[in-house]
């Protein structure tokens, strides 16, 4: 079986793993393993490495990922080029993760690391590399697009990527908010933040109509 798409994946691998299935092959690009102290959210400590220089949370990332798992090179994950942090500003959405339960279980030969998937027909699967797999199913956990298109795309409020211009509970338009559209680390707390400001922009809007009434 070969599982391929974003992050959740991973755990998809691991759960068919475990759940007796006889091959898991995990079609990936280069991922960064989830390395963080015991006990440690990794939220707490990205939304931290997130305000500092884009250069040092690259190389604490780089640092805590050889300290928690060594080197991954020869299972098919070999640490790249560019940091987690530099990677995640320029693209501006969070890294593809590897759990340490989902490492373990490809160390242990449990899930197999291959390459992405670059196309497929009804006898198998061709993967970047030049290789060939031929799995009794694929599974594709492609994730999702935004398609805020259709709702919006007449009110000039995205870019070329169709991603709101203006985000972070401030108004993108008259009466319109854009709330969770800013990725970064500790994301759904920072949803919580952009949520106030955004109920306080407009319960001042609304104090401000109501101050502005000729009683």
């Amino acid at each position: 079986m070969l599982v391929a798409g974003p992050v959740l994946r991973n755990g998809i691998a691991h759960e068919l793993a475990e759940g007796g299935a006889t091959k898991v092959w995990l079609a990936v690009h280069l991922e960064h393993p989830r390395a963080t102290g015991p006990g440690v959210p990794g939220d707490a400590i990205a939304v931290v490495l997130w305000h500092l220089p884009a250069w040092f949370g690259d190389r604490f990332t780089r640092f805590a990922r050889k300290a928690d798992f060594g080197d991954l090179s020869e299972f098919g994950l070999p640490i790249p080029e560019e940091g987690v942090i530099s990677r995640a500003r320029r693209l501006g959405k969070a890294p593809a993760i590897v759990d340490a339960e989902v490492v373990e279980a490809i160390k242990n030969g449990k899930v197999a690391v291959v390459a992405g998937v670059e196309a497929f027909d009804a006898e198998g699967i061709e993967l970047a590399d030049g290789e060939r797999v031929e799995p009794d199913a694929l599974i594709c956990a492609t994730g999702y697009r935004r398609a805020l298109e259709p709702l919006v795309g007449d009110l000039d409020v995205l870019d070329g990527d169709g991603v709101p211009r203006v985000r972070g509970g401030k108004p993108a338009a008259e009466g319109l908010f854009f709330i969770g559209y800013t990725p970064r680390p500790g994301g759904l707390g920072f949803m919580g933040k952009e949520a106030k400001r955004a109920a306080r922009s407009i319960a001042l809007r609304a104090t401000r109509s109501v101050d502005s009434l000729d009683l």
